[in-house]
């Protein structure tokens, strides 16, 4: 299911994103939740009003070795978007 946000841009490398699917069931993005960009991999976290902003030192430390992100990076890496 894919979810409509405010437009913002990756951190990384600028790629707008205004949708978001969330790939471990149907429950919408709620701050503080973490969000991969689908062009670069960079990882970021929702703000309270649902724009993109960095990771706090204490979520990168817990996001280290997460099972989901890394097999999600891996999927990605073979069906990311070529420009």
């Amino acid at each position: 299911m894919s979810t409509m946000v405010p437009t913002s841009r990756c951190l990384d490398c600028g790629e707008i994103m205004d949708c978001v699917t969330n790939l471990m069931g149907e429950a919408e993005p709620l701050s503080g939740d973490l969000t991969i960009c689908f062009y670069c991999g960079h990882l970021m976290a929702f703000a309270d009003d649902l724009t993109l902003r960095a990771l706090t030192d204490t979520e990168i430390i817990e996001a280290a070795g997460d099972p989901d992100l890394i097999r999600f990076q891996k999927v990605r890496a073979k069906v990311r978007v070529k420009k």
